[in-house]
C-alpha cells in the first residue's frame, strides 16, 4: 500500500482548461488560505438597519472616521440618501437639501448625447447601443474632523460638520461636475473633473480661485481618459482614469503641484481600488495592478473566470475593500446578469494567492476605526430551509465574527467549500484507494466528497454517490481511477473555524476495473 499526500498549492487557479487546473484548487466559496492552512472566511452579524424597502437601495459608498474628541462615526451613501451613524448604531439623515438623485443601477443612455453624433433620426429615441450610464457611487474623505463627500451623478462637493441636527451643505466656491475627491496630507482639497484636477488654497476649503496671495490652482491631465479615482499613496496623490494613471507631487510655491503620468492602465470602476501598506491596488479592465512608486501588473490566477463572469453593464458598482487582519483585498462585483454585487474575488498580498466566492455586499470598510469590518448588504434573500423569499433589507453587517452566515443568497451560498482540479495520483496509472487520512485541527469539522475518472474527458464518478464522507482517523473509502478530485465542505451541523492541512490517501496500483 502506498500513502500519497494530497499536497496542493495554495490559492484558486481558474484560468484555462480543466487540464491546466490539474493539481490545483479550482473552486471555492468563503475560503481563505492563511498561515499555511485552509480556513473558512468568518461570518457576520447585524449591526444597523439602513432602511427597509423593496427597491434594494444599496449603499455605494461607506466611510469611517474619528472626530477630534475621539468619537467614532460612519457614513453611507445611497443613490438618494446620505446617513451617518454613531458608535452605537444610531442613524442620522444628513442628505443635502436638493441633492441630485442618482441611479440605483446602470441605465442605458438613449437620450441626447448618448451615442455617436448623427446616429438615428432626429426626435426619435435611439435603439439600444450598449452605452450605459453607470450606477451612482460615492467618494469620501475628511477635512480635519469634518466629512467631505460627493456622488458621481451630482458632481457637487458637500461638507458635514458633525452637527446631527443639520444636513450636509455644498462647499462654497468649489468646482462642480466632479468625478472624484481627495484631501492631500498637507490639507489641499483636490476636486477632479473629467480631466482637470482643481485644488483649493492650502487650509482654505472655500478658496478655489488662483491668485498671487493663495495656493489654489488646477492642472489638466494630458489623457484621453476620464478621472475615476483619487487617493493618497506614498506621500503622493494618485489619480486613476479609465485609461491611465497619474501622480501629483507637492512642489511648493509658485506651482505647488507637479503631475506625472506613471502608467497606461486604467481602473474598471471608480471604487475598484484599495490602499494597503504596499501601495494602492486596483482592478483594471482585464487585470489587477498595484502602484507602489511604480505601476505593476499582478499575476492573477482567476482572471479568465472573473472577467468573463462580470456583468459588464454594471461594472460601475465594483467595490474594493482592504482586510488587513488577513492581508487581503476583496473586490465585490455583479456577476452575469445580476444588477447588484453578488460575488467577490480576494487577493492575499502576503502569499500572492487568490480566492473567490458568493457574498452580496455593495461596499465595506476595514476595521480600525471600528472593532470589526462593516459591510453593506441589500439584496433580497431566500430562506435556506423553506425556499421562501425574504424581502430586501438594507443593512450594515459586522464581518469576521463567528462562523454563522445568516440570510445567505440561495441554499448553498453560505456553506464554505473547497474543491480541487484533477489530481494525477500515480503518473497515469490506475490506483485503488482504501483509506483517507485526515489532517484537521478538530476531526469532523469538514465533510469530504471524492470524484474519480480514468481519462481527462471521461465522466466523473462521485464518492459517495449520495451524501459525503464524515472524516474519521482514518476514513475508509473505496475509490478507483487515474485522476481524483477532492471537495471539502464545512459540516453544517458542526460549524467551526476549521483548519485543514495536508490530507493523505492510501491505496495500491492496479489494473483497470
Amino acid at each position: 500500500m502506498a500513502i500519497i499526500p494530497l499536497k496542493i498549492p495554495e490559492g484558486i487557479y481558474k484560468n484555462g482548461t480543466d487540464n491546466q487546473r490539474a493539481g490545483r484548487w479550482s473552486d471555492c466559496n468563503l475560503i481563505r488560505f492563511y498561515e499555511d492552512t485552509i480556513r473558512p472566511v468568518l461570518g457576520w452579524r447585524f449591526w444597523a438597519l439602513l432602511d427597509n424597502n423593496t427597491d434594494q437601495r444599496c449603499p455605494r459608498g461607506i466611510h469611517a472616521w474619528r472626530d477630534n474628541s475621539g468619537s467614532r462615526w460612519l457614513s453611507t451613501g445611497q443613490y438618494d440618501k446620505v446617513y451617518v451613524f454613531t458608535i452605537a448604531g444610531v442613524k442620522y439623515d444628513i442628505t443635502p437639501t436638493g441633492m441630485t438623485t442618482g441611479r440605483l443601477s446602470a441605465e442605458e443612455n438613449l437620450g441626447y448625447g448618448g451615442g455617436t453624433y448623427s446616429t438615428g433620426e432626429y426626435g426619435t429615441q435611439r435603439v439600444s447601443t450598449g452605452n450605459f450610464l453607470p450606477a451612482t457611487v460615492y467618494h469620501y474623505d475628511n477635512y480635519g474632523e469634518h466629512l467631505l463627500f460627493m456622488h458621481t451623478d451630482s458632481g457637487i462637493l458637500y461638507r458635514w460638520e458633525l452637527n446631527t441636527s443639520l444636513v450636509a451643505t455644498q462647499v462654497t466656491n468649489a468646482p462642480t461636475g466632479l468625478k472624484a475627491i481627495v484631501v492631500s496630507e498637507n490639507r489641499f482639497v483636490m476636486a477632479c473633473q473629467s480631466r482637470t484636477v482643481n485644488w483649493s488654497s492650502q487650509e482654505q476649503i472655500t478658496d478655489w480661485t488662483p491668485t498671487t496671495t493663495n495656493s489654489a490652482g488646477s492642472f489638466t491631465l494630458n489623457t484621453s481618459g476620464t478621472i475615476q479615482s483619487a487617493t493618497r499613496v506614498r506621500k503622493q496623490v494618485l489619480f486613476i482614469t479609465d485609461e491611465d494613471c497619474w501622480v501629483a507631487n507637492y512642489l511648493g510655491s509658485p506651482f505647488y503641484w507637479g503631475f506625472e503620468k506613471v502608467g497606461t492602465s486604467g481602473i474598471i470602476a471608480p471604487r475598484g481600488f484599495a490602499n494597503i501598506d504596499m501601495g494602492c491596488v486596483f482592478m483594471g479592465q482585464r487585470g489587477f495592478y498595484v502602484y507602489n512608486g511604480n505601476l505593476q501588473k499582478l499575476n492573477c490566477e482567476i482572471a479568465d473566470f472573473l472577467f468573463n463572469d462580470i456583468n459588464r453593464s454594471e461594472i460601475g458598482q465594483i467595490y474594493a475593500v482592504p482586510n488587513r487582519q488577513f492581508s487581503e483585498v476583496i473586490w465585490f462585483y455583479p456577476s452575469s446578469t445580476n444588477t447588484h454585487c453578488d460575488k467577490y474575488v480576494s487577493w492575499n498580498y502576503e502569499k500572492n494567492v487568490w480566492s473567490i466566492g458568493k457574498c452580496d455586499r455593495s461596499c465595506g470598510v476595514d476595521r480600525g476605526v471600528f472593532e470589526l469590518p462593516i459591510y453593506a448588504s441589500s439584496l433580497a434573500k431566500t430562506d435556506n430551509n423553506t425556499g421562501t423569499p425574504i424581502p430586501a433589507q438594507n443593512m450594515l453587517l459586522e464581518h469576521e465574527v463567528g462562523v454563522s452566515y445568516p440570510e445567505a443568497e440561495g441554499s448553498t451560498a453560505g456553506v464554505p467549500f473547497l474543491e480541487s482540479g484533477d489530481i494525477d495520483l500515480q503518473n497515469d496509472k490506475v490506483l485503488h484507494l482504501t483509506k483517507l487520512i485526515p489532517d484537521e485541527s478538530n476531526l469532523g469539522d469538514v465533510n469530504i466528497k471524492l470524484k474519480s475518472k480514468y481519462f481527462p474527458t471521461s465522466s466523473e464518478e462521485i464518492h459517495p454517490s449520495t451524501g459525503h464522507f464524515s472524516s474519521t482517523n482514518p476514513t475508509p473509502i473505496r475509490v478507483s481511477g487515474k485522476q481524483l478530485k477532492v471537495r471539502f465542505e464545512a459540516n453544517p451541523t458542526q460549524p467551526s473555524d476549521f483548519r485543514i492541512g495536508t490530507f493523505k490517501v492510501e491505496g495500491k496500483v492496479g489494473g483497470g476495473r
